[in-house]
């Protein structure tokens, strides 16, 4: 087992402590019987300065055992890959599947469901100690760093799909103590616009590179 199998497997028994003492995770939360899927390192763990925060698992992930390993996860691992980023995190915010974003419902469920697992993932992402830029993949990532940020105003780094022009865009704003906070779409959007927008994609990635290798340590 290699280092960062030592670490994942660490995390994923923290969780699963923190799961089993929880009374809504034991007993009322949806995910309470699924398998955790929600923390990857790319690289070397030491040299990880960027995290990107997604949602759930999908039915790909759930097969595999691993995050972001579907159409969207391929999208954003060879997009790292093609320009440099070599050593980042991924996360999922909410560590199980069973959500269905299509359901009826579905952002009251993950709003609740969201707000327990970030009791969680909360100190998870707080002891990353080399963690300098955080990215989350849309709307429901970055309601979770608000959740784990006390304070924290997201309204000035809101991401959009589409600008009044139809181009796709981004925001990089947003501060947080010792944290870059840089909120792009999920790669889903590039997966369901037969990825009309991938090399916008690929921009907004080099840049989190390029800002990655200019943080001091």
């Amino acid at each position: 087992m290699n280092n960062n199998d030592k670490i994942i497997n660490s995390i994923y028994k923290l969780v699963n402590t923190y799961r089993n003492k929880s009374f809504y995770c034991s007993n009322q939360c949806i995910l309470r019987n699924t398998k955790h899927i929600f923390f990857d390192i790319v690289g070397d763990y030491n040299k990880c300065k960027v995290i990107f925060i997604g949602i759930n698992p999908g039915k790909d992930e759930v097969i595999k055992g691993k995050p972001f390993v579907g159409a969207s996860g391929k999208i954003l691992r060879e997009t790292c890959q093609n320009i440099g980023l070599n050593n980042y995190i991924i996360m999922n915010c909410i560590f199980g599947h069973t959500l269905n974003t299509n359901q009826s419902g579905f952002k009251e469920k993950w709003k609740e469901v969201l707000a327990k697992c970030s009791l969680f993932s909360k100190p998870i992402l707080f002891g990353l100690n080399n963690i300098k830029i955080i990215v989350p993949l849309g709307e429901i990532p970055l309601y979770f760093i608000k959740l784990c940020f006390d304070g924290f105003n997201y309204e000035g780094i809101r991401y959009s799909k589409m600008n009044n022009f139809g181009i796709f865009q981004c925001y990089f704003g947003g501060k947080y103590n010792r944290y870059r906070i840089i909120s792009i779409p999920h790669p889903s959007y590039i997966v369901r616009r037969k990825k009309a927008e991938l090399q916008n994609y690929h921009n907004y990635i080099k840049i989190i590179k390029n800002i990655s290798d200019k943080e001091v340590e």
